[in-house]
């Protein structure tokens, strides 16, 4: 009898693999936004991504009933409209900003932030690694801003709300 491998963690060299797939496959999705926002409204844009993925999603939903399908778009309409103005500023400030190095910086460390919401908000614990993260982040980020011309922008503070 041969043992089951879905139960089994891929191997070092898979996994190192699946996160650099996944590293090029958020980069390409940077350079994509950056393009198509070069060529489209922002609306235009973040309306387009939200329906194609609807539809997507859609496409894979089976509901029972219409009174079913009803109740799960009222629980999630809520979310729906957080994500949604949380994904405007983030275009408005991935249109406005100048250097798309420092706003895919600065929008990767509000994943840091996500932790520390939840302590303040719903008491979650947070561990010594989490704090050492953000002081290397924020060393990170003070580095982006020794260059010559380097300078805060007002986009920065709306990529921050990126989800």
């Amino acid at each position: 009898m041969t043992p089951d491998r879905s139960a089994q963690p891929p191997s070092q060299p898979i996994a190192d693999l699946q996160i650099a797939i996944a590293a090029f496959v958020a980069g390409a999705g940077w350079l994509f936004s950056i393009h198509a926002l070069a060529e489209f409204p922002p609306l235009l844009f973040l309306g387009s991504r939200f329906v194609i993925a609807g539809l997507l999603i859609g496409l894979l939903a089976r509901f029972a009933s219409f009174a079913e399908l009803g109740r799960a778009v009222r629980l999630l309409l809520p979310a729906a409209l957080a994500l949604a103005v949380a994904m405007m500023a983030w275009i408005f400030g991935l249109k406005q900003t100048t250097n798309p190095g420092v706003a895919a910086f600065i929008t990767s460390t509000g994943n840091l932030l996500v932790p520390v919401f939840g302590l303040l908000f719903f008491g979650w614990p947070v561990g010594r690694a989490l704090w050492i993260s953000i002081a290397v982040a924020l060393a990170g980020m003070g580095l982006l801003f020794l260059g010559p011309g380097a300078r805060v922008e007002v986009a920065h503070l709306f990529l921050w709300s990126r989800p």
